[in-house]
């Protein structure tokens, strides 16, 4: 799955950007690559998060959640291995929110 262009988004909610979904059959293992840019609009008090993730999934390193600040362009890449043994559709995600640093706990 690939998704050109630019998202922005002000909400502390995650949005999908990126959705991927395979069908399985019993004990089929599904590697996930990932690549992505990512960018604060300012250098104000802010935070974007970008989480991989994944539905009807058993991934091995879990969910994964990258952050920053600034208006500096950063890339990230990695991947999930989903060692799952059951069938059905599998549903991968790239989603992102913005939140302010000064209500993070």
């Amino acid at each position: 799955a690939t998704s050109t262009g630019e998202s922005t988004t002000t909400s502390t909610v995650y949005s999908d950007k990126v959705t991927l979904s395979v069908s399985t059959v019993s004990a089929t293992r599904v590697m996930i690559f990932f690549g992505f840019e990512m960018k604060h609009s300012s250098s104000n008090n802010a935070r974007v998060y970008v989480k991989v993730t994944g539905s009807n999934d058993s991934p091995v390193s879990g969910d994964q959640e990258f952050s920053q600040t600034g208006n500096g362009y950063n890339q990230y890449s990695g991947q999930m291995f989903d060692n799952g043994s059951h069938s059905g559709t599998r549903t991968y995600k790239i989603q992102f929110k913005r939140k302010n640093q000064d209500t993070q706990n």
